[in-house]
């Protein structure tokens, strides 16, 4: 007999609105990373079953972020390391919580565990580089830098205005970004 298949719909925008029941302005990061990160997917030529995986690995990239303290999240002065540790967890913890609900979620699961890997390998959690690195995952970090370094943050008020925001992720091509999904990045018009 075959495992009756899910609704998948209904059960990840449930898991969105914890996030938005936790942090609303989480939520609308979130929300905003997977509608860059569907553009890119696009430019790359995605089929829409990928489409439709990145974006909920967009939407749900900070889903680990309901397990950290508010207090964290929130704070305006750096981090002391204990605290870091715990925040760098994010990407484990949510990836954790997608495939607690269902095995069927493994590629977004996969995607928001890896979305702080960095091309050069010094990312986290698993210190992956390069090709290693899941291409939805890689797409999900561009989205997410170009959207948090193009907003105030609680330990940052100024945020970066677009085109200096461009030439950020332009600069990290090849250490920081996968040198082909920025190509794609910079050549959406306008990004946001």
């Amino acid at each position: 007999m075959l495992a009756p298949t899910i609704d998948r719909e209904p059960i990840l925008e449930a898991l969105a609105e914890a996030i938005a029941a936790y942090d609303s302005d989480t939520r609308k990061h979130c929300g905003r990373v997977a509608g860059y990160a569907v553009r890119v997917g696009e430019l790359l030529g995605l089929d829409a079953d990928l489409l439709v995986t990145l974006r909920w690995a967009g939407t749900l990239h900070d889903l680990g972020k309901v397990a950290i303290p508010k207090a964290i999240l929130e704070k305006v002065d750096r981090l002391e390391p204990e605290e870091w540790e715990l925040v760098k967890r994010h990407s484990i913890v949510g990836s954790e919580i997608l495939l607690a609900v269902a095995p069927e979620f493994a590629a977004i699961a996969t995607a928001v565990r890896s979305h702080h890997e960095r091309w050069d390998g010094g990312g986290y959690p698993d210190g992956l580089s390069g090709s290693a690195i899941p291409q939805l995952a890689r797409i999900v970090c561009a989205a997410d830098v170009f959207d948090s370094i193009t907003r105030p943050r609680p330990y940052r008020t100024t945020a970066l205005k677009t085109l200096d925001a461009l030439s950020y992720l332009r600069a990290g091509a090849g250490r920081h970004f996968d040198p082909d999904i920025i190509a794609a990045v910079l050549s959406v018009r306008p990004l946001v």
